[in-house]
């Protein structure tokens, strides 16, 4: 494989990046094989256009996962990302696979957690407003009973709202510390390329 055949399916590899990220691998690339001169054995020494797409797209994920996710949208991006840069690098493909599968339970697991705290907010605001309106109807025959129904009712509905809050919160942690976790997996099982270490 010559020079440009490699830059070739090395830009094509790197769709799944943003343009700025892979504009910026390509330089590297090929700054490092102008200084090699389109030696062959530079380009092989490299690996296949393939391996080096995962390391890039593994890097990308890790740095991605320095900051915040704004959304769990987001988050899940990040873990799919670092889950497709497992697959493409030169590991072994039963452990790429087990990884992928944890990495996937993990995903359902957390988001089976958000969805059934939201739905437990959502059931304590339906039924605080319920008993709001409870309360406004023997407001005139036991005034006492009508505030004690009232404050239960405005207590269910603040509950259900933390509760709600608190479980998109906890799905941002989760999803952010399952792609974190894959990308020190990826990070430790990834081999560098001869020649590039500490570069």
């Amino acid at each position: 494989m010559n020079q440009k055949q490699f830059l070739y399916e090395l830009w094509r590899e790197l769709e799944r990046i943003p343009i700025e990220e892979r504009e910026e691998a390509m330089r590297y690339y090929e700054e490092y094989l102008e200084d090699a001169q389109g030696n062959e054995q530079a380009i092989h020494a490299l690996g296949t256009p393939k391996e080096v797409a995962a390391q890039i797209l593994g890097d990308y994920a890790v740095k991605g996962l320095q900051k915040p996710a704004k959304s769990t949208k987001q988050g899940l991006s990040k873990v799919w990302l670092i889950i497709l840069a497992i697959f493409a690098s030169p590991i072994a493909l039963p452990l790429a696979v087990a990884i992928a599968a944890v990495a996937l339970v993990l995903v359902i697991a957390a988001v089976s957690v958000m969805v059934a705290l939201c739905a437990a907010g959502l059931g304590a605001v339906l039924g605080g407003i319920a008993v709001i309106i409870a309360g406004c109807w023997v407001l005139v025959a036991s005034p006492a009973s009508a505030v004690f129904f009232v404050g239960i009712g405005v207590f269910a509905v603040g509950l259900g709202l933390l509760i709600g809050l608190f479980s998109v919160w906890l799905g941002r942690i989760s999803v952010s510390g399952i792609g974190r976790a894959l990308g020190r997996f990826l990070n430790r099982h990834r081999k560098a390329p001869n020649g590039l270490e500490g570069e």
